[in-house]
């Protein structure tokens, strides 16, 4: 579905089990056939026509591959872009650097469990949790695979929650909007139960998503089995409900299968809680969740600002630009040289919360690194620019280096 090798596989044994070769038509002519299509539709009558052999071939052609692959999907798939960069017309997916970070380790997930199926070994399945920056498009690609999933596989159940809720609407609003945007062929009925912001049901599927809140009473994603799960904002919630939510209720409802997709996300809320020690001890190898860490200026198109003729920046930001170039690769997989509109926004902006004495809430929406992003909020005898000056010029050790008694 995420892995080309592993969707290959899939789509050969697909193949031979129906007797059908599948075509993978250029965009362009998926697009003009489904316009074609749109015109044989009525929301209120149905069909208008008889489809035509071509037609049904087509049709039938995309469901399939459209259940395969994951990307081949999102063609059809449309929502409405980030304001930074859209004019409020809905458009289709065209991953950013951010969302393929996380779609690149779905890949590697997928292929990883599906050897261990293959193999007969026990699988995790494809578990991502994303500590983030502010707004770099991690519950947009989490909305898009969760619906993916649901609008073309038969028999997938879904959990997905948030902090309150006006966080749930929002979630709801946007998996709906997706749903109701497919073309007719490749959108399932939705039926009962069906209610607003609380569960979208496919019947004829026998699929559905639940949606939760960590402020609710009842348990969490109980009762059941879920394939596919995203927790948005785990940071933000009540600490204690959701550390009761997550390890009794969500965690022991996800299956061992290589078809399990969940994604956990959110900005962080300093140190402590439940967010902060989860995500450092599955980062350090000690848990079942991959860790995949969304610096700031992964999206280079937002956060920028065109700098003054003349404008040089000051010598903190060079030692920021330093310390992304040398952290960058762990992160994103290559060196990130910041451009000066980068360098000027992050300058400029740092120093608006600076003057506030808001550097840790500077530091909490926009870091760099793991490390920064949980910032300590307690007090301490040292002002909080001079700990960020020495953290900042802060290097990895280039070595570890015992000295032995009389050696030599």
């Amino acid at each position: 579905m995420y892995s080309p090798h592993v969707t290959k596989l899939e789509q050969s044994a697909l193949e031979q089990r129906v007797s059908v070769q599948l075509a993978r038509y250029d965009p362009d002519y998926s697009w003009a056939v489904e316009a074609r299509l749109s015109q044989v539709w009525s929301q209120s009558k149905g069909l208008l026509r008889s489809l035509t052999r071509e037609e049904s071939d087509f049709i039938r052609n995309e469901r399939l591959l459209s259940a395969l692959d994951f990307a081949y999907w999102t063609r059809y798939a449309r929502l409405l872009p980030d304001a930074a960069v859209g004019d409020g017309q809905l458009v289709t997916f065209s991953p950013w650097p951010s969302q393929s970070l996380i779609l690149s380790e779905c890949c590697r997930l997928e292929e990883l469990a599906y050897e261990q199926y293959l193999s007969g070994a026990p699988q995790d399945g494809i578990l991502i949790a994303v500590p983030k920056a502010r707004q770099e498009g991690i519950s947009i690609v989490a909305a898009m695979l969760k619906m993916h999933r649901l609008t073309t596989s038969p028999y997938s159940l879904a959990v997905t929650a948030s902090e309150n809720l006006d966080k749930r609407t929002a979630l709801y609003q946007r998996d709906e909007r997706i749903h109701s945007n497919l073309p007719w062929w490749l959108q399932p009925e939705r039926t009962e139960p069906d209610i607003i912001n609380e569960r979208l049901t496919f019947g004829k599927l026998d699929s559905s998503i639940l949606y939760q809140d960590y402020a609710q009473k009842s348990s969490l994603a109980a009762g059941e089995q879920y394939l596919l799960g995203h927790m948005s904002e785990l940071a933000q919630g009540d600490q204690i409900a959701v550390d009761r939510f997550m390890e009794l209720d969500y965690f022991p409802a996800i299956p061992q299968s290589w078809r399990t997709l969940h994604i956990l996300e959110s900005t962080p809320a300093g140190q402590g809680g439940w967010w902060h020690p989860f995500i450092m001890a599955n980062a350090g190898g000690r848990g079942r969740w991959s860790v995949r860490f969304v610096p700031w200026y992964m999206l280079a198109f937002k956060y920028r600002r065109v700098p003054p003729d003349g404008w040089l920046p000051n010598a903190h930001s060079l030692l920021h630009a330093e310390k992304v170039r040398e952290t960058s690769p762990g992160y994103v997989g290559r060196v990130v040289e910041l451009s000066k509109e980068q360098l000027y926004w992050w300058e400029t902006t740092r120093e608006e919360y600076r003057k506030k004495g808001s550097l840790t809430f500077f530091l909490t929406n926009y870091p760099a690194t793991l490390e920064e992003s949980f910032q300590f909020s307690g007090g301490s005898i040292f002002d909080f620019e001079t700990i960020d000056y020495y953290r900042t010029r802060t290097r990895a050790p280039g070595g570890v280096y015992q000295i032995v008694e009389g050696a030599g």
